[in-house]
């Protein structure tokens, strides 16, 4: 896919609208039609509800591993290529 980078403010401005527009040449050649999408809002909520988050947290039966044991293994990776 191409990108293309709007630099003008007045075509920023038509095309950061809520409505798709038609796009043509001086001609009147339709090249297509841009539908800009909408703002996509972060959800930095976790994705799983507060009881499985406790459940987790309980859990001892899982194995786990300081920060220098995944940096050694992460390591150990990157040799063996």
């Amino acid at each position: 896919m191409s990108k293309l980078i709007i630099v003008d403010e007045q075509m920023k401005a038509k095309l950061g609208k809520d409505e798709p527009v038609m796009i043509c040449t001086a001609d009147g050649t339709v090249l297509g039609y841009f539908t800009p999408t909408p703002p996509q809002k972060l959800n930095l909520q976790p994705q799983i509800s507060e009881e499985e988050m406790a459940r987790r947290m309980a859990d001892t039966t899982s194995p786990t591993y300081t920060t220098e044991e995944v940096i050694s293994y992460l390591k150990s990776l990157k040799k063996g290529q």
